[in-house]
């Protein structure tokens, strides 16, 4: 698991063109994402953690089969976590809807409470930290 760089800028667009995600707004803001490699060094998944203020917001994830999300959101939160922990985040927020993300049974993380309305991630799931 590492940062992407400017590097793994066409796989990325590639996975989120297949999922029908703004590769174009995405790829301004290719800085936000962490990507992870499989065993031959190419990218098989991306997630994106946009830090504002003491708050952090995961999104945008995407990979190149589905198949392994499920063994690998427990790899990204470990490092989302990590993040959100150096960079003083209080707050974490999702706009991914993957029920890992919300189940507190798999992440021991609060989730599903909306925010006040003045909040930069309004209308987005938090999760505590």
């Amino acid at each position: 698991m590492r940062r992407a760089t400017l590097d793994d800028i066409g796989i990325l667009k590639t996975l989120w063109e297949s999922m029908r995600l703004p590769a174009g707004d995405l790829e301004r803001r290719l800085t936000e994402f962490q990507v992870i490699e499989g065993p031959d060094g190419k990218v098989m998944g991306a997630l994106g953690f946009q830090i504002a203020e003491r708050q952090a917001c995961i999104h945008s994830e995407a990979f190149t089969d589905f198949s392994i999300a499920d063994s690998v959101r427990p790899v990204f939160l470990k490092r989302i976590q990590s993040l959100a922990m150096n960079h003083g985040v209080m707050r974490l927020w999702t706009r991914e809807h993957a029920p890992f993300f919300s189940s507190s049974n798999r992440t021991g993380i609060v989730a599903d409470v909306l925010p006040v309305a003045t909040n930069k991630f309004y209308r987005l799931r938090v999760i505590e930290p």
